[in-house]
């Protein structure tokens, strides 16, 4: 038998630009370099989830390691085929 931890880990929230900011520095990079001063804003509003249904009042934040990097990665991906030298809260709500 194998052994198993569950863990509860918290949603990014206040930690996401620290987070990005690791992220790229393994890669060399500046986050100031690829995203704008309103993205980290528009990826915490696009990460909110409310149920099927529900009022705002039931609304969380999905705004988990997994979920951002899929996020930040279409958005990267998207802002370099339009050629444009940053991702900004504009290609995150586009994402």
């Amino acid at each position: 038998m194998q052994r198993c931890e569950l863990v509860d880990l918290a949603p990014l929230d206040g930690d996401l630009e620290a987070y990005l900011r690791h992220k790229l520095a393994r890669f060399d990079r500046r986050y100031e370099d690829v995203f704008a001063d309103d993205a980290a804003d528009a990826i915490r509003a696009r990460l909110i989830h409310v149920p099927r249904g529900g009022r705002v009042q039931d609304a969380r934040s999905i705004c988990y390691p997994l979920v951002v990097n899929n996020l930040v990665s279409r958005a990267m991906n998207a802002a370099a085929r339009a050629a444009w030298p940053k991702v900004d809260a504009q290609v995150i709500a586009g994402c």
